[in-house]
């Protein structure tokens, strides 16, 4: 059986170039990744206290700062960080049935995003996660 990620791109090579994109909230996303229900799922994501949540824009080291926050992560809980430890989810790639497993996830849970800011679920806010934005200054060459 494929990969839901390895079916969505065979899928991905059917659509009509003007396809793979939409505007939701004013902002465009690919309809392969980000679909429009992942997205209007996930404004109902119930955040906890003790979540830790990566907010970055594409291309700004967001891997590289998942590694730093699973050994402080990994530090704090007395947890040991393995090789085959995963990055955490970009919440707008989970499909709505996904994000039900993710309610069950044991504390603390690591999430990112490269969804702006102003489009993280309000719960996020309200519960008072700690978030860590980073930016990216571009350069010129």
């Amino acid at each position: 059986m494929a990969s839901p990620f390895k079916s969505r791109m065979e899928h991905a090579k059917e659509m009509k170039e003007e396809d793979k994109l939409y505007t939701y909230n004013g902002v465009i996303y690919p309809v392969i990744m980000c679909p429009e229900e992942n997205l209007k799922a996930i404004e109902s994501l119930e955040a906890r206290t003790d979540d830790v949540m990566l907010v970055a824009y594409p291309k700004c080291g967001f891997n590289w700062m998942v590694a730093v926050l699973g050994k402080i992560i990994a530090a704090a809980t007395g947890e040991k960080v393995s090789k085959e430890s995963k990055r955490p989810p970009l919440i707008e790639f989970f499909e709505p049935e996904n994000l039900k497993d993710l309610q069950h996830a044991p504390p603390p849970r690591c999430l990112g995003t490269h969804m702006h800011p102003d489009y993280i679920p309000a719960s996020f806010i309200t519960m008072k996660t700690k978030m860590l934005v980073m930016f990216r200054i571009q350069k010129t060459r």
